[in-house]
């Protein structure tokens, strides 16, 4: 709806009345898409979510890898987790502690040695969107999160028992936190440490 322009008023007082009622309606479908690209980016995130779970749960075997690396779990002290693993397996300190931990509350079952990968992988997902919306335009944002959503390998890195999950986990944490360091006028000092 357009304002009432007096009829003594110049032409070009007219034309800037029209103008901002038009760019108020373009700023309104901006705010609405926006708000429609948020509801998107939610669906995305559960769906992807419902994804990973799928997968954990559809009772694949443990394959090769997996059972040497749980193999370096069953039965051994912090220590031992800590150190060199046998098996020519490698995985970073944070993972083999965080396997530690359920499976000592949990027990150890192919699902419980799983589950850090899928809790990695469902928080990697959720995060990743909340790095698209930060990084990007609204609708980059949403076909970013559905790319990241559906990767097969993201998928499937997520149910197993392999550190894949957790490091992208933390690549995302990291891209996040630099994000944040460029959003803001941060100190040499504060941004190193």
């Amino acid at each position: 709806m357009s304002r009432p322009v007096p009829t003594g008023q110049p032409a070009r007082t007219r034309t800037a009345g029209r103008a901002r009622d038009s760019l108020e309606r373009v700023s309104g479908v901006l705010v609405h898409r926006s708000d429609a690209a948020a509801a998107a980016l939610v669906a995305i995130v559960a769906v992807g979510a419902a994804l990973r779970a799928v997968q954990f749960l559809s009772g694949r075997s443990v394959w090769h890898d997996e059972a040497l690396l749980g193999l370096d779990l069953i039965g051994r002290s912090l220590d031992e987790v800590l150190g060199r693993l046998d098996f020519a397996q490698a995985a970073s300190a944070g993972y083999m502690l965080a396997e530690l931990g359920v499976s000592r509350v949990v027990g150890y079952s192919e699902e419980s040695l799983r589950l850090v990968s899928l809790v990695a992988g469902i928080a990697a997902l959720t995060l990743f969107a909340v790095l698209a919306r930060r990084a990007l335009q609204p609708w980059a944002a949403v076909v970013a999160t559905l790319a990241f959503a559906v990767a097969d390998g993201l998928v499937a890195y997520s149910s197993e028992l392999k550190p894949y999950s957790s490091d992208v986990l933390v690549s995302v944490v990291l891209l996040l936190l630099g994000v944040a360091a460029l959003d803001r006028a941060l100190s040499a000092r504060l941004a190193l440490a």
